[in-house]
């Protein structure tokens, strides 16, 4: 979709912020790991770059035997230490989703306006993996009287994904990128499929495309 498109889409919708979210700590959510909310999120962690990589690996092995310590090596290396009080609650929840949204101004500024007042938020954020797909998502659930759509508008194929990385898109995605559902799309590579840029620039450059959904 072009960018004129999207912000006009923005400007008529009847919610304040098109996000993907869910409860960090619960079953639900396209997470095939039940335990990536609190590893990601109920401990703080330090760079552990300088540590021997045998030691990382044998301190990695004692995940699954304890929950106090964590070694994280797919955004790392990293070791967190449990939070003795993490700044959430059975009614102040942890959400996460995509760090991908699109969002009506309220929704901004509630959330620049948050960042700026709550330094010990924003602290306790810095030392956990991915701040970014839970800290929007987690102010904005939690203020009250937004409407917001669990929908980012964003395409992209993670199924089978066990490290967030999504699956790169080509020609045979073509008819789902330009169904009109999704603003934005990812990731594309040339050196994998160069075409279906093509395509894309071809389809928003055509006449009618102003005019249509895509």
């Amino acid at each position: 979709m072009a960018l004129a498109q999207s912000e006009a889409a923005l400007a008529a919708a009847d919610c304040d912020g098109f996000l993907r979210y869910w409860p960090a700590l619960g079953d639900t959510g396209p997470w095939r790991r039940r335990r990536q909310g609190r590893n990601r999120y109920l401990f703080q962690y330090r760079d552990a770059t300088s540590w021997p990589a045998p030691l990382l690996r044998l301190a990695r092995a004692a995940n699954g035997l304890q929950s106090l310590l964590h070694v994280h090596l797919v955004y790392g290396p990293r070791v967190g230490v449990r939070a003795w009080r993490p700044p959430f609650s059975a009614d102040r929840a942890c959400y996460v989703g995509w760090q991908w949204t699109t969002l009506k101004r309220e929704c901004a500024e509630l959330v620049l306006d948050r960042v700026k007042r709550d330094r010990q938020l924003v602290a306790y954020y810095e030392r956990t993996i991915c701040p970014d797909e839970s800290l929007v998502q987690t102010v904005l659930v939690h203020a009250g009287g937004l409407r917001l759509t669990n929908d980012n508008l964003r395409y992209s194929d993670n199924l089978g994904s066990r490290d967030g990385r999504p699956r790169t898109l080509g020609v045979a995605d073509f008819a789902q990128l330009t169904s009109g559902a999704f603003h934005f799309a990812r990731k594309f590579d040339r050196a994998f499929d160069s075409r279906i840029l093509d395509l894309l620039d071809a389809h928003l450059a055509a006449p009618t495309a102003a005019g249509r959904p895509g």
